[in-house]
């Protein structure tokens, strides 16, 4: 006769290691909150000087990829609780916006290595290649200017925005740009929201990617004007405080686009290839639990039975304990535009920077299932 109680062995191991394969990933990660305490620093109207030591610090982990133990610990960690290191169009525009702080407050010696850095955290250029990030060049030309660079450089950074204004796809010309950012009194205007992120699949093993469809399939660099409640940015001392009534614009940058062109992470496939495995192993363990419970029933069989159905147990907890589960963090705060102001009268309303929140709306974006890298 089989007990009550004796399956019920196999099944409490079985559920103890299905509790083990979702444990959560760190509360906190020291890249991922400076990075959003920056942004949400100038969202607030906050401390400028204040977000740039964030972002130089947030910043300043990007270099550190590899994880900390053995190869076969590298192998075996779950992705959300790696040291997390921002999406690529994240680093990208974390840096861009470490640069225009550097420039706002007059050192352009510190924006160039910061815009250089923002061009190779850019995944689609290859060697030889430049970023499809045009706003990368375009405040490189202004700050090789602020700094007397030589003419090679200038000459070089300049072809570059060409180059990347050709992947972009714009219609907007180098010469119109360039007389915009290197005007004596220059705004930057960032507002809009950045993508977010879900997990999905069977085991979450993807990240998808949620970004505004409409702003992902158009040029980034384009004609626009900036939202109110925009964060500014003054390049020369002339620059006015405060958003310019009817101010026209260029949109230089654009988070969905960036987000839904690029693909996804080597890591992906190896996500892929664990989602599977779990699941394969526990249909497995599930059928030889099954057929161990149901021979243990036949007279003559029970210590059989029942240590199949402990190895089926076993292989179930085998494929619980595989954590399959994308990394859907991101920043939340992250700017979704990035302009460059060129005309408009000063209005008499007070700036954001000089206090107050700013409020920014979800805009129900719909869904791209894109996975992220």
């Amino acid at each position: 006769m089989i007990t009550r109680g004796a399956p019920l062995v196999p099944v409490l191991v079985l559920l103890a290691a299905a509790g083990c394969a979702h444990l959560d990933a760190p509360a906190t990660d020291a890249t991922l909150d400076g990075l959003e305490r920056a942004y949400a620093t100038l969202r607030a109207g906050g401390s400028h000087a204040r977000a740039r030591l964030d972002l130089e610090h947030a910043t300043a982990s990007f270099e550190e990829l590899a994880l900390p133990g053995t190869s076969l610990e590298e192998a075996l960690a779950s992705d959300p609780a790696k040291p997390y290191r921002g999406r690529p169009w994240e680093r990208t525009l974390s840096l861009v916006l470490l640069a225009a702080l550097d420039a706002e407050r007059g050192r352009c010696d510190l924006a160039v290595p910061a815009l250089k850095s923002a061009a190779l955290h850019d995944l689609r250029a290859a060697r030889g290649e430049v970023s499809d990030a045009p706003i990368v060049y375009l405040l490189l030309l202004r700050c090789l200017h602020d700094v007397g660079a030589p003419a090679g450089d200038v000459e070089r950074a300049r072809a570059d925005l060409g180059r990347s204004l050709a992947q972009d796809g714009s219609t907007v010309g180098v010469e119109e740009l360039e007389r915009a950012v290197l005007a004596p009194a220059l705004l930057l205007a960032f507002d809009g929201e950045g993508p977010t992120l879900e997990q999905a699949g069977r085991f979450g093993e993807s990240a998808l990617v949620h970004a505004d469809d409409s702003a992902a399939s158009r040029p980034q660099v384009a004609r626009a004007r900036p939202e109110r409640g925009a964060v500014l940015l003054r390049l020369g001392r002339p620059a006015p405080r405060s958003l310019p009534a009817d101010a026209d614009g260029i949109a230089l940058w654009a988070s969905a686009k960036q987000a839904s062109s690029i693909g996804g992470r080597p890591f992906d496939e190896v996500l892929r290839e664990r989602a599977e495995l779990k699941g394969d192993t526990q249909r497995a363990g599930e059928r030889l639990f099954g057929d161990g419970l149901g021979r243990a029933r036949t007279p003559g069989a029970l210590v059989g039975g029942l240590a199949t159905a402990a190895a089926g147990a076993g292989l179930y907890a085998a494929g619980a304990v595989v954590d399959a589960r994308a990394d859907a963090r991101f920043v939340p705060s992250l700017f979704g535009r990035v302009l460059v102001l060129v005309g408009g009268q000063v209005s008499p309303a007070s700036s954001p920077l000089d206090g107050g929140a700013v409020a920014w709306r979800d805009r129900g974006k719909r869904k791209r299932a894109i996975h992220a890298p």
